[in-house]
């Protein structure tokens, strides 16, 4: 699908996702029960837009938005290529290909708010083609996000369920999906795995309960795991655990599946630096 960044339209699974903070685990469920992790001030958000009211994404791409109130909303993100200079990158929803229609636009263009706006770009290409919701509005930003972007912004995201793993064409490259569904039919076995480099879970994709003292994450889509035994470093680079510019790379890990404390991780044997998705035309 191609997504026109230029176009202005005027937003029953049981799988357990991490997300962004304030929320490590939540349970999916139908367009009734809130999906939406609670990673930002909701009292604040609920005094100056209201109640959040659930719109289908076809509603709002054929223009039935309402244009004050907040909104609530799912669709898959397409995020645009990260910028060089200091220029905003583009993201939007789109419908999956079974809901296109010929009479709708293809994709809402959306910005994350001011006190979003951190955690979800580092967390984009990882949530690049995964179906998102988000929590926001087309009325001008107020408060601490004054001064922020205009058209429809957001201030609350989570991720969705895969629609099946993003598998790659190399030999033997799992989905990290693949390690936790079921999470024992690989554990003691070699896995070979691609994620997003989250540091000492610098975004608290994990619980802290049972952490490995010498671990680190790794991400991809909703998805995220432990790795131990070997540093995030290999021939000519080097990846800071403590550092939150560094997650922007993307790894691929070997090594053996492990299950402890009900924990699942990799204990790696070789690391090695990748491109991230949105990197590879």
């Amino acid at each position: 699908m191609t997504i026109d960044w230029k176009r202005t339209a005027v937003v029953a699974l049981g799988l357990s996702l991490v997300g962004a903070p304030g929320a490590r685990t939540q349970t999916i469920g139908g367009v009734g029960d809130y999906w939406v992790i609670t990673n930002t001030d909701w009292g604040h958000y609920t005094a100056a837009y209201g109640d959040p009211q659930w719109v289908n994404l076809e509603e709002l791409l054929a223009g039935n938005a309402p244009l004050s109130g907040a909104i609530r909303t799912r669709g898959l993100l397409h995020a645009g290529p990260r910028p060089q200079s200091q220029s905003v990158r583009q993201y939007a929803l789109a419908l999956p290909a079974d809901r296109l229609s010929a009479t709708v636009s293809q994709s809402l263009p959306i910005q994350p708010g001011v006190i979003i706006r951190k955690d979800f770009e580092s967390e984009a290409d990882t949530l690049n083609l995964h179906e998102v919701e988000v929590v926001g509005t087309f009325q001008a930003p107020v408060g601490s996000d004054r001064g922020g972007p205009t058209g429809f912004w957001f201030w609350a995201y989570a991720a969705g369920p895969s629609r099946g793993p993003r598998r790659s064409s190399a030999h033997g490259l799992l989905a990290l999906a693949d390690l936790i569904a079921p999470p024992d039919q690989r554990v003691g076995g070699t896995v070979k795995v691609r994620g997003q480099f989250r540091g000492r879970n610098l975004f608290r994709d994990l619980d802290t309960a049972g952490a490995p003292i010498d671990g680190w994450v790794i991400k991809d889509g909703p998805v995220a795991v432990w790795v131990v035994g070997h540093s995030p470093r290999g021939k000519g680079w080097s990846l800071d655990l403590d550092s939150q510019g560094d997650t922007a790379k993307w790894v691929e890990v070997t090594g053996k599946l492990e299950r402890k404390g009900g924990v699942t991780r990799i204990k790696a044997r070789e690391v090695t630096l990748v491109a991230s998705p949105a990197s590879v035309p």
